[in-house]
C-alpha cells in the first residue's frame, strides 16, 4: 500500500491515482503475476482492506488461486472489457461480486511497458446480479419447503396405510372372535331368542371398544374405564327390579387387543351375575371396580347376591371366559364369600409408551 493509502506500487501518475480514489466504483490494477499494483479506496472497502503492499489479488476471493490467475492472464490479452464474477473471501454466505477487466500496458520505472490488467467493480451488473441472488435464495428456500412438505405428506400417507392395515387386521380378529362366541353360544342356548340375546350383548361389548376409540380419536389404545362404564349402561336393561349396577374405575388406557378381551370377560361375568345372583325378587348391587396393583391391574366384579351356588356356576360359561383370559394374559378367579360373589380379573396391561 502506498503512503497515500491508495496505491500498492507504481500505477501511473499521482494525479491519475488521486482521481481514481475519488470514484465510488472499485478499481484494481493487477500484474500478470497476480500482485495488486493499485487499489483505490472503494476497492479496498470491497476487499475488506488489503493486508500488505503488493498483496496477491487471488487472496481476496474464495476461488482457487490458480483459477484466479488463469482468469487474469486471459483478460490481459484482451483490449475490450470482459465481464467475470468472483466470490468475496470472508463474506457471510456466498457473496458473488460482478467484475469486468481489460488488459493494459503500464510504463515501468526503468523504461518500457509492463502488461497488466485493470479490474473494476461492474456496477451496471451489480444490482441485477444481487436481485438474481436474492431470487435464487428465495427459490431455494421455497424448494426446501416444498421438499419438506413432500416428505411430511409421504409420512402421513404411510401412517394412513399402516392404520388401514391395522384396522383391517383388528376387524378380522374381532369377527373371528365373535364367530367363535356364536358357535359356543349355539351349543349352550336353549332357544333361538336366548342365543340372539347373548350374541347381541357380546356384540355390544365389542362395539363399546370401538365407540371409545372413535370418541377419543384413538387407534391403538382404549380408555377401558370409559369402555366398562359403557358396557354397564348397555346391560342395565337386563337388571331385575331392585338390582343396581355401580362402578368405581381408575383411569386406564390399554392396547385395543387386550381391551377387546377384557370387554367380553366383563360382559360375561356381569351378565351371569344379573341373571343368577338375585333370584325371586332379591334386591342388591353389582359393582365393577378397576384398581392398580403395583405394575398390574385388577378388575373386580362384586355382587351381594346369593353367592356362587351350584345353579349359578352352571350359568357361567367358563370356556368362553377362560379363552378370553388367555388372550388378555389374565387370571380370572371367583372368590365365594358369605354375602355374594367376587370375581377377580388380574392382568398386566399393555399401556401407551411414556411421552419423550
Amino acid at each position: 500500500m502506498g503512503p497515500d493509502g491508495g496505491a500498492a506500487g507504481h500505477a501511473g501518475a499521482p494525479h491519475v491515482t488521486a482521481a481514481l480514489d475519488l470514484l465510488d466504483e472499485a478499481v484494481f490494477v493487477v500484474t500478470l503475476s497476480g500482485d495488486i499494483l493499485y487499489a483505490n479506496h472503494a476497492a479496498q472497502a470491497l476487499a475488506g482492506g488489503l493486508a500488505r503492499p503488493c498483496a496477491s489479488f487471488a487472496i481476496l476471493w474464495r476461488e482457487a488461486p490458480a483459477a484466479v490467475a488463469e482468469r487474469i492472464a486471459r483478460i490481459a490479452g484482451v483490449s475490450a472489457w470482459t465481464p467475470f464474477t468472483l466470490t468475496r473471501a470472508g463474506a457471510g454466505g456466498d457473496e458473488r461480486v460482478p467484475l469486468k477487466g481489460r488488459g493494459m500496458l503500464l510504463e515501468a520505472p526503468g523504461g518500457g511497458r509492463t502488461p497488466s490488467v485493470i479490474v473494476r467493480h461492474d456496477a451496471d451488473r451489480a444490482q441485477p446480479f444481487a436481485e438474481h441472488q436474492r431470487l435464487v435464495r428465495r427459490l431455494n428456500e421455497e424448494l426446501a419447503k416444498g421438499q419438506e412438505a413432500e416428505r411430511a405428506l409421504t409420512r402421513l400417507l404411510e401412517t394412513e396405510r399402516r392404520l388401514n392395515r391395522e384396522l383391517v387386521h383388528r376387524v378380522k380378529n374381532n369377527l373371528a372372535l365373535l364367530a367363535s362366541l356364536v358357535r359356543q353360544s349355539r351349543l349352550r342356548a336353549g332357544t333361538a331368542d336366548g342365543f340372539l340375546a347373548d350374541f347381541e350383548r357380546r356384540l355390544l361389548s365389542v362395539a363399546a371398544v370401538h365407540d371409545v376409540l372413535d370418541r377419543n380419536a384413538q387407534t391403538d389404545y382404549v380408555d377401558v374405564d370409559q369402555m366398562i362404564e359403557r358396557i354397564c349402561r348397555s346391560l342395565e336393561a337386563l337388571a331385575p327390579p331392585g338390582v343396581r349396577l355401580a362402578h368405581d374405575l381408575v383411569p386406564l388406557r390399554i392396547h385395543v387387543d387386550g381391551a377387546t378381551a377384557l370387554a367380553l370377560i366383563v360382559n360375561e361375568l356381569l351378565t351371569n351375575a344379573l341373571k343368577h345372583a338375585f333370584p325371586t325378587g332379591r334386591e342388591g348391587t353389582i359393582t365393577v371396580a378397576l384398581v392398580r396393583c403395583g405394575d398390574g391391574v385388577e378388575a373386580l366384579i362384586r355382587d351381594d347376591g346369593i353367592g356362587m351356588a351350584r345353579e349359578r356356576q352352571a350359568g357361567s360359561d367358563s370356556r368362553i371366559v377362560s379363552g378370553l383370559a388367555v388372550q388378555l394374559g389374565a387370571t380370572v378367579e371367583p372368590v365365594d364369600g358369605e354375602a355374594g360373589t367376587l370375581w377377580r380379573i388380574a392382568f398386566r396391561p399393555v399401556e401407551p409408551p411414556s411421552p419423550g
